[in-house]
């Protein structure tokens, strides 16, 4: 994984090395309130990166799942298996984790 310190000490990593790297997602949707409303989990294959349309994969569905921009929010994955609880399918040596929090707006 390309993948190189800023002065900060945060790791930046190459965009585009992460095309072809399989992907465990995880994703926690919260209220206005920040009351829990689901948690899910995808796993697919990064298909592309742009830095305006964000970062597309391939979860196995008829169009590309979408994740914002941001390599920095991919970690690398510790070998092991991985049980997707959200639909008992198991995962074995994903190359990279991402977690995503979405709190839904107030109602109009």
């Amino acid at each position: 994984m390309a993948a190189s310190s800023d002065d900060s000490g945060a790791i930046r990593r190459d965009p585009y090395a992460l095309v072809g790297k399989t992907v465990l997602i995880g994703i926690t949707r919260l209220d206005h309130d920040d009351e829990l409303i689901e948690k899910t989990e995808k796993f697919g294959r990064i298909a592309s990166v742009d830095p305006h349309t964000g970062i597309k994969v391939d979860v196995g569905e008829p169009e590309l799942f979408t994740l914002p921009p941001n390599p920095e929010s991919f970690n690398d994955a510790r070998p092991g298996v991985y049980k997707l609880r959200s639909t008992g399918e198991t995962v074995v040596d994903p190359d990279l984790t991402t977690i995503w929090t979405i709190k839904e707006p107030p109602p109009a």
